[in-house]
């Protein structure tokens, strides 16, 4: 594959910041003109109604502050609401209903959870699964349970995996399952964009669907403000592929467009899944340099383990739809032929998981607490932001504490500074009890994955922030296999080799600025 010698390449954007000031920033500007107008005529009147003004945003500022203290959700995200309402009662408020309390919110979710319990049939875990995990990996035998009683996601032994360390390597390997797919192709990823990869990707998918191959393609609605444009499903389906758009943005003004389908899988025949932070554009196989270069990771995996995927694939397609679902034709079939990979292990055991806003469980912060707090040796981070809640920095600072080495490496060169800023301001309180960081110096570090102990590792979709543990859809894996676990560490040492130790002199070395846009923004990121 020839590379292209490009340093950024601008994709076309037709009338992009027209179009996200009109998708996301009019409910917030909005809320603002009205918390502008409510203060200009106190001023205005501020002799006269006075106390008025003060009581009416005493009285919201106590209602709202009731309200977030009782809901069942993060520390850190009421305490980020509480401070915005009472700084800004009127501007706080609204924003609070809109974003957390209207229905529609929460409705995606509600409707998510309903499909997947429509498929809990198929979703059976073998109790002698559960036994040999009680024997081998004793404590992670509660996260096993955890994971089905309440997904239900069901752990498997004996499925074929392959880790890879680059967008790079897994790419020849995607395009080879897909060229040899005989039934249907499930594609559901957060971000397609033209160029080397998804071009390569679109030849094969139209070829197949010309086999008779069925396709389907799920991709978020954010897209049309980035990289495609809004009617490209159109041209997608005009091919024969099976296309549709999660939460596609629009003028109206919707609370359910907070949150996004972050998922990133591929699914050929019910045989062979994909997994990881890949998605489907040039940047992700360093074809395309944005900020340096790329580092990924993706997980490969065969057998009966892909029902888990494919059946979180099917109950994200069929959300919006009013039939039962068609489940059991895209089921594994063991009988079916599948390509092997290179460096295989199928020695351990597999469990797919999927995690959603608003369902009731946050499943990926757990998945991460308890595999921190399980660690014995060692707990190796890759994360591309780093923005944790109250229970994760009391997790892993317990682990340095009793003798766990933590290690988080992140991006030298981020893709969104204030984001990364926030982060920073983490790195000296973390430093200082002996956690390791390091950044990424060659470019952006977009891997998301926690290994421990040459036992477990955590891999898929899922950052170390806010969006990804509770407001975005996300999937993941857990792999419980010392092989698999010991070439991904394999994988971490080299990557720790070329790159940077921060230390608390440099952390002192941070750009004033950064470090105070980073500090003032780490209180309100939560919302965001």
């Amino acid at each position: 594959m020839e590379k292209k010698d490009l340093t950024i390449r601008k994709r076309k954007k037709t009338n992009i910041f027209i179009r996200l000031f009109l998708n996301q920033m009019t409910p917030t500007i909005l809320l603002v003109l009205i918390q502008i107008a409510v203060f200009v005529l106190f001023l205005i009147n501020i002799f006269e109604n006075f106390y008025s003004y003060y009581l009416l945003n005493l009285a919201i500022s106590i209602i709202l502050i009731a309200t977030i203290l009782k809901r069942d959700t993060d520390q850190s995200y009421k305490i980020a609401w509480i401070v915005i309402v009472s700084i800004l009662p009127i501007f706080g408020s609204l924003l609070y209903l809109w974003v957390r309390i209207m229905p529609a919110a929460h409705s995606i979710s509600k409707k998510l959870v309903r499909r997947m319990q429509e498929t809990s049939s198929y979703m059976k875990q073998d109790e002698t699964v559960q036994e040999e995990i009680r024997q081998n990996y004793f404590e992670y035998a509660g996260v096993v349970n955890y994971l089905h009683n309440y997904g239900p996601f069901p752990t498997y032994r004996n499925q074929a995996a392959t880790y890879y360390p680059l967008g790079d390597d897994v790419y020849p390997d995607m395009i080879k399952a897909l060229e040899g797919a005989k039934k249907f192709i499930f594609l559901e990823y957060f971000i397609i964009a033209p160029g080397i990869m998804w071009n390569s990707i679109v030849t094969i998918l139209k070829q197949k669907v010309q086999e008779g191959v069925e396709v389907r393609l799920l991709y978020d609605g954010l897209n049309s403000l980035t990289t495609i444009p809004r009617n490209y499903y159109k041209k997608i389906r005009a091919t024969g592929i099976q296309c549709r758009v999660f939460s596609p943005l629009s003028s109206t003004l919707s609370p359910y467009q907070n949150s996004r389908d972050h998922r990133k899988m591929m699914i050929i025949d019910g045989q062979i899944g994909f997994i990881g932070g890949i998605n489907l554009a040039d940047e992700y196989i360093n074809q395309l340099n944005r900020f340096g270069h790329w580092k990924d990771t993706a997980l490969r995996f065969r057998g009966e383990a892909v029902n888990s995927l494919t059946i979180s694939f099917l109950s994200m397609w069929h959300i919006y739809d009013k039939v039962p679902m068609i489940v059991e034709p895209y089921l594994h079939n063991p009988n079916d032929f599948q390509i092997a990979a290179k460096n295989e292990s199928a020695t351990g055991f597999i469990t797919p998981y999927a995690d959603a806003p608003e369902d009731g469980e946050e499943r990926g912060e757990r998945l991460f607490l308890d595999q921190i707090s399980d660690a014995k040796h060692y707990v190796h981070i890759y994360t591309p932001y780093l923005v944790m809640n109250e229970a994760l920095k009391k997790a892993i600072t317990a682990a340095q504490k009793r003798g766990v080495e933590v290690v988080i490496i992140m991006p030298h060169h981020p893709d969104k500074k204030i984001p990364f800023w926030v982060a920073r301001t983490y790195y000296a309180a973390l430093i200082k009890i002996g956690i390791k960081i390091y950044e990424y110096t060659p470019g952006f570090m977009h891997g998301k994955l926690v290994i421990s102990d040459d036992k477990i590792i955590n891999i898929g979709s899922i950052n170390f922030d806010f969006r990804s543990l509770y407001l975005n859809y996300e999937n993941g894996a857990l792999i419980f296999d010392a092989e698999i676990a010991k070439k991904a560490e394999q994988d971490y040492q080299q990557t720790m080799a070329k790159s940077e130790l921060i230390t608390l002199k440099r952390c002192r070395k941070f750009p004033w600025f950064e470090r105070l846009i980073g500090f003032i923004m780490s209180f309100f990121d939560p919302l965001f």
